[in-house]
């Protein structure tokens, strides 16, 4: 157990990092709409494709460690 740890503690959990930034998408969408800035959702939203491809092809993976195979 404490070889694990200590694997995670240095390794990380490399397919967790592109659900976060999904999900902070998801609150920078959020307050882009309570501010109505228009600028903002525009840039947003040429952003936020490459971010939905990549979230699909995960999403669709066996496992995490399959999207990064």
């Amino acid at each position: 157990m404490q070889e694990q740890i200590k694997d995670f503690e240095q390794k990380g959990l490399p397919w967790l990092e592109p659900a976060r930034e999904f999900v902070l998408s998801l609150n920078q969408a959020a307050k882009l709409l309570e501010s109505e800035n228009k600028t903002g959702m525009t840039t947003f939203l040429k952003n936020i494709g490459s971010l939905a491809r990549l979230w699909r092809e995960l999403r669709f993976a066996e496992s995490p460690t399959d999207f990064f195979a």
